[in-house]
C-alpha cells in the first residue's frame, strides 16, 4: 500500500501531466481522495483549479478512465484464440521506438493477429496508428498502484496471451503476473548506453528482465549492452526495426549525380536537436569549414528543440546556412529526405538509426558515425562514410567530400540502398515477426 507522501507525489505527477483531460485531472482526485490527508488534498484541489483556470495549457486526449474500467469493459472482449497482443509503450512521439512499435503492430495485424497499443503518453503519432488502423488506448495510470485501486497492472496483462513491453522505460515497469498466468511477455530494447542512464528505475532492470519470457533488441550493439547490463542473465535476441514503405522511396537519386549544379547542397539532420544526437558536432564542423564551401551547403535540421544552447548557437549561423524545421510527422520528414542530397547521422550514442536506414532505402547517401549501431552494417567510403563519434573535425572533412565529389557521394547512396535491401525491408521484417510471434 502506497504511504501519503507517495500517493502525495503520485496524483501532483499525474495532475501535471499535459496529456490527462480536466475531467480525468478531477476523477484521480475524486478517486484517490480517500488516501490523502486533508491538508494534501486541499493542495491537490489547488492544483486541479489551477489546471480549470489554464485550460489551453492541459488539452483532453485519447486518456482511458484508468486501466480499472480498461479491465472491466475490454479484457472480458478478448478472445480465446490466441491472437490477442498487448503492446505497451512508453509514448506515441514521432520517434524511433513509438514508430517502430507502430510497425509491429501492423505486420501483427497482417499476419492475423489483434495488436493493442497501450501507452502511458500520447503524442504525434496518435494519427499514424488511426490511419494505419491500430488501436492505441492512452493511459498514464497504467502501471500506477495506488491505495483503493481495484486492479494491479498484472492483472490486465496476464489477459493477454501475448505482452510486449517496447523500451527500457517500459521494461523496468514489467510487474509480477499473477499466479497461474500463462502470457508470454516478450521486451523490445531499442537503447544503447544512453538509454540506461536516463530511464527512470533502471536499477530494476535485472530483475524485470529475469520475469521476462524473452527479450529482443533491435541491434547486434543494443544486444551486446543489454546483456552486460543484465549481467548474462538472458539471452538476447534480435528483432530488427522495419521501415514500412514510403511513396517517396523510389523517386531516388539519378545515378551518377546528386543534381546540385547551381544551388547549395542540401544535408538533412533528423532527429532532437541535442548534443547526444551530435548536433553541436555538426555546429561545430560547420564553423569550421571555409566561407567558400560554407556558401555551397545548406544543413537542415529536422526535430524537436530539446536543448537551448545548442539551437541558439545553430541559429546563429544564419538562416541560409542553417534551417531548423522543428518536428514533424513522418510524411513530411520523407519528403524533406526525397529533397536532401546527404543525410548525416552524427549520434553518439544510437542502438541502430531508424534514419539512416530510411535515408539508404531512399538512395540517400549518409554520413554516420562508428557510435551507431547502423554503422556495423556499413563499409566505410563504400556505403557511406562512417566518422569517429564526436570528431566535428572528421564530420567537416565529410562534409568537404561530399560537397566536393557529388558523383561519389551519388554512387555511396546506390551502394547504401543495398544495405536497406540486403536487411531491413519489410519482408526481412515480416519473417522476424512471424518467427516469434505466429507459432
Amino acid at each position: 500500500m502506497a504511504t501519503q507522501s507517495e500517493l502525495y507525489r503520485e496524483i501532483k505527477k499525474m495532475l501535471h501531466n499535459r496529456e490527462i483531460s480536466n475531467a480525468s485531472a478531477s476523477s484521480i482526485v475524486s478517486r484517490y481522495a480517500g488516501g490523502l490527508s486533508a491538508r494534501a488534498l486541499k493542495l491537490r484541489f489547488k492544483h486541479l483549479i489551477h489546471r480549470l483556470l489554464h485550460s489551453s495549457r492541459f488539452p483532453a486526449v485519447n486518456f482511458a478512465d484508468g486501466a480499472d474500467t480498461f479491465y472491466k469493459n475490454y479484457a472480458k472482449e478478448i478472445s480465446s484464440d490466441g491472437k490477442d497482443i498487448l503492446l505497451i509503450s512508453h509514448e506515441m512521439t514521432l520517434t524511433g521506438a513509438p514508430r517502430a512499435l507502430l510497425s509491429l503492430a501492423v505486420e501483427l495485424r497482417q499476419a492475423g493477429l489483434r495488436p493493442l497499443i497501450v501507452s502511458l503518453r500520447g503524442g504525434g503519432l496518435l494519427p499514424e496508428a488511426e490511419a494505419a488502423g491500430i488501436e492505441v488506448k492512452v493511459d498514464p495510470l497504467f502501471f500506477s498502484t495506488f491505495s483503493g485501486r481495484e486492479f494491479t497492472a498484472g492483472k490486465v496483462i496476464a489477459t493477454f496471451p501475448t505482452t510486449v513491453y517496447n523500451t527500457l522505460d517500459v521494461i523496468v515497469k514489467a510487474p509480477r503476473l499473477p499466479e497461474g498466468a500463462s502470457t508470454r511477455t516478450i521486451g523490445w530494447i531499442h537503447e544503447a548506453v544512453q538509454g540506461y542512464e536516463k530511464a527512470e528505475g533502471i536499477e530494476r532492470f535485472d530483475e524485470a528482465v529475469r520475469l521476462l519470457d524473452e527479450v529482443y533488441a533491435v541491434s547486434g550493439l543494443a544486444a551486446e549492452i543489454a546483456a552486460e547490463r543484465c549481467n548474462g542473465a538472458k539471452n538476447i535476441g534480435i528483432l530488427p526495426i522495419c521501415i514500412l514503405p514510403a511513396e517517396c522511396a523510389s523517386r531516388t537519386n539519378p545515378q551518377g549525380s546528386l543534381g546540385v549544379a547551381g544551388r547549395r547542397m542540401r544535408f538533412l539532420v533528423a532527429g532532437s536537436i541535442s548534443h547526444w544526437k551530435g548536433c553541436d558536432i555538426v555546429d561545430i564542423a560547420i564553423s569550421m569549414l571555409p566561407k567558400s564551401l560554407r556558401n555551397r551547403i545548406r544543413v537542415e535540421f529536422a526535430g524537436a528543440p530539446t536543448e537551448s544552447n545548442v539551437v541558439e548557437s545553430l541559429k546563429a549561423h544564419g538562416s541560409e546556412l542553417v534551417v531548423l524545421t522543428g518536428q514533424m510527422p513522418h510524411d513530411e520528414l520523407a519528403e524533406h529526405m526525397r529533397k536532401s542530397d546527404v543525410v548525416l547521422c552524427p549520434s553518439l550514442d544510437e542502438s541502430l538509426s531508424m534514419v539512416c536506414i530510411e535515408a539508404m532505402q531512399m538512395g540517400k547517401p549518409v554520413i554516420t558515425t562508428d557510435a551507431t549501431g547502423i554503422s556495423s552494417f556499413m563499409r566505410n567510403m563504400r556505403d557511406g562514410i562512417i566518422v569517429n563519434a564526436g570528431s566535428a573535425k572528421a564530420l567537416a572533412e565529410a562534409m568537404r567530400l561530399a560537397v566536393e565529389n557529388p558523383d561519389a557521394m551519388a554512387e555511396l547512396g546506390i551502394e547504401g540502398k543495398n544495405v536497406y535491401l540486403s536487411n531491413f525491408t519489410p519482408g526481412h521484417f515480416r519473417e522476424a515477426v512471424r518467427k516469434i510471434f505466429v507459432k
